[in-house]
């Protein structure tokens, strides 16, 4: 299955909680419980962040290699999905280099759900991490 990103016309940290979810669309499921949705979620952050870590040789790029082959000892289908996230990564949303600092679904008063992004510029990880 292709799987093409829409364009984003430049990298800002505000769109992140769009491009997440957009990056995650071949693996969720619109009947995805909370639970699910952010697992689903948590799981693509922590690809995207190997991808974004590897390219600008952040420090924490071991650790969360570490991470990811410890996801696909305790489950047979996490290499596979990774395999898929980091090729989806490089080939469609290449231009995106913001490393995801946190994630949170928010549901509000009248039950809308919302991804709540925090991103910032690897340029900036030093101060952070």
């Amino acid at each position: 299955m292709e799987y093409y990103p829409k364009e984003y016309p430049e990298d800002k940290a505000a769109d992140y909680p769009d491009i997440l979810v957009e990056f995650a669309g071949p693996f969720i499921d619109e009947n995805d419980s909370n639970e699910l949705f952010i697992t689903k979620i948590k799981i693509v952050e922590l690809i995207w962040n190997y991808c974004i870590a590897k390219e600008f040789n952040l420090n924490i790029l071991e650790s969360i290699s570490d991470a990811i082959v410890e996801a696909n000892k305790r489950n047979a289908e996490m290499e596979f999905v990774a395999t898929l996230l980091i090729k989806l990564k490089e080939e469609g949303y290449e231009p995106y280099k913001h490393y995801i600092k946190k994630t949170e679904l928010i549901i509000d008063k009248n039950g809308e759900k919302f991804l709540s992004v925090e991103a910032l510029h690897p340029s900036a990880f030093s101060l952070y991490f």
